[in-house]
């Protein structure tokens, strides 16, 4: 019995990964664990609908500027293909007017998105503005909320004896 193979079942003491080796071997199945669902860290919080619009905005405007790019690329490929200087300027023109014009939407889109973040970013800083902690009587806190409070027109003894525009 020396020369045979031990066909006992797997001790307690071997590792999990030889016997699941051993299983396979066999023809069955390995049951594996199943990972967890991942989660959004704290950190991370869902994006609001307008940064997403944000976001999906500026990867319109980089594709449509690469897109010009790729236009204009194809567009000079292919008229150095011909020998006619002639024949060159239908490619160089329709090529060089698509890719121009992609770049230049791009580039809109791009800036669109840029203003739309600093409008985002700005009525934020105005919420937060909104919520300073009232003190008595209606009053900002000590030390918070030193923004010009909105009671009316600034005259000129408050503005440090300037006269503005009338």
């Amino acid at each position: 019995m020396a020369g045979k193979p031990n066909a006992e079942p797997a001790s307690s003491e071997e590792p999990a990964r030889l016997r699941a080796k051993d299983d396979v071997a066999r023809g069955g199945k390995v049951a594996r664990p199943k990972r967890p669902k991942r989660r959004r860290s704290a950190s991370r919080p869902k994006p609001s609908p307008a940064e997403r619009t944000i976001r999906t905005a500026r990867i319109v405007g980089l594709v449509l500027c690469a897109g010009g790019f790729v236009a204009i690329y194809i567009g000079w490929e292919a008229s150095s293909r011909v020998t006619c200087v002639d024949c060159q300027l239908p490619y160089l023109l329709s090529a060089g007017a698509t890719g121009i014009g992609l770049i230049v939407l791009g580039i809109g889109v791009l800036l669109i998105a840029e203003i739309r973040a600093a409008r985002l970013g700005l009525s934020e800083r105005l919420a937060r503005l909104r919520r300073v902690p009232q003190g008595a009587g209606g009053e900002p806190a000590p030390g918070e909320g030193d923004a010009v409070q909105p009671d009316g027109p600034m005259t000129s003894a408050e503005a440090g004896g300037r006269a503005g525009p009338t």
